[in-house]
């Protein structure tokens, strides 16, 4: 027999079952926040996802040992469902589910909630326990919170598997391309060619008629020092945009969200001006070693912040090996060296003068360029074929709790 429906009154829920009740949240759970913990202390602490999410302990007493966290300060997120228990980072409080309510079937019907109408202009937006209390939403009976919980169980796990597969899928591809790099880069095209013993740290073989040299002589590096006193409230809305670390996305120069300069500042550094197959790469903090080639400015002249090192190669070491070379895998193992090696990591004319590349003749180095460019651009394209995929699943995930938690889908 079809269900009668009626409006729920809610937007963005729109038509509900007749016989489901539209009540404000507060009915249905006990919000608690930090400041709560310490008045339920107990000898058993529950795991507490903190900043960055590494686990942390706490005591604090949630009822029935289950607890529903519904948001953070700074950006309204998503809730995480963990061991019976919801969690999310840096969270702002958490909620106790009270007789009238299914834990895990709160845990999907958060998912549905549109945090962003607790967004305001301000610049850290934020949502206080009062505005979840008062929320209104639609809830049917408690069975049949624990049917639709059970259904989405079941659904969801099935997707979930189906988005593990494409995401193992698409780390094989990944590793695939770091050893097509690092074989190509290091041992040329020809596999039969005569090897001989490398120098080189982490090559043991390279092609008999290649050479070896020490990065610093066939490159030139540079980066800026500073800003010279550079504000915030100097940067212009028509100026010369300065590129960032922000910038380097999958080995790509993404040319947007970027900063700009008048032209004083732009000609105060005249030695980082961009040129065309300029290489950048990161040489401060956690992101070293990334990198990209400039093969076009779009937005013409061109500088970068001192986050980057910008290089030039000499005549005889062609821009796109020396791109590869710096993402293969004996070069990301020397910035690993690098970063394991001091708190806060740089890439340096100092730790770069011990650093060596194989030097095979240029136009071998221009074929073997060529040649990498085509094939992780047919990998690439394979990795986002899996990754849209991955997000039409994600999206037809979303849609079924949805319809589940508004009741447009009749459980059984």
């Amino acid at each position: 027999m079809e269900r009668k429906l009626k409006d729920s009154g809610i937007p963005w829920i729109g038509m509900i079952p007749e016989h489901w009740e539209i009540t404000q949240f507060k009915h249905h759970i006990a919000i608690c926040n930090g400041a709560d913990y310490k008045k339920f202390e107990t000898e058993r602490g529950y795991p507490v996802l903190g900043s960055g999410g590494v686990f942390a302990y706490s005591t604090q007493y949630l009822y029935d040992g289950e607890a529903v966290l519904l948001g953070r300060k700074g950006t309204i997120d998503r809730p995480l469902y963990f061991s019976g228990r919801f969690w999310t980072v840096d969270t702002m409080f958490y909620a106790v589910p009270r007789i009238t309510s299914f834990c895990k079937y709160l845990y999907y019907l958060s998912l549905t909630i549109p945090f962003d109408y607790y967004k305001t202009s301000t610049s850290v937006p934020s949502m206080t326990a009062s505005d979840l209390a008062n929320h209104l939403l639609a809830f049917p009976p408690l069975a049949e919170q624990e049917a639709i919980a059970a259904y989405l169980d079941k659904k969801c796990g099935e997707i979930d598997e189906l988005i593990e597969v494409e995401q193992q899928m698409i780390s094989d591809l990944e590793s695939y391309r770091q050893s097509v790099i690092t074989e190509t880069v290091t041992h040329g095209l020809d596999p039969d060619t005569p090897q001989k013993r490398s120098s080189i740290r982490g090559i043991e073989k390279i092609p008999a008629n290649w050479n070896e040299v020490n990065l610093l002589k066939v490159i030139y590096l540079r980066a800026r020092l500073g800003w010279r006193g550079l504000k915030a409230e100097e940067y212009v809305d028509d100026g010369y945009p300065f590129l960032s670390a922000f910038n380097i996305v999958n080995n790509q120069l993404i040319w947007n969200n970027l900063n700009f300069i008048n032209k004083q500042r732009y000609d105060e550094s005249p030695e980082i001006k961009l040129s065309l197959h300029d290489i950048l790469i990161v040489k401060d903090g956690a992101g070293i070693g990334k990198c990209a080639r400039v093969e076009d400015m779009p937005l013409g002249e061109s500088t970068v912040n001192s986050s980057l090192g910008v290089i030039t190669v000499s005549e005889i070491l062609y821009y796109s090996y020396l791109f590869y070379f710096f993402l293969s895998t004996p070069f990301q193992d020397n910035v690993l060296f690098l970063k394991n090696g001091m708190g806060v990591p740089h890439l340096t004319q100092e730790n770069l003068k011990t650093v060596r590349i194989p030097l095979p003749p240029v136009e071998e180095q221009k074929a073997i360029a060529n040649y990498l460019d085509a094939k992780c651009t047919e990998i690439d394209d394979l990795i986002k074929v899996k990754q849209e995929k991955i997000e039409t699943l994600k999206q037809y995930r979303q849609s079924l709790i949805f319809e589940a938690v508004t009741g447009k889908t009749t459980i059984a």
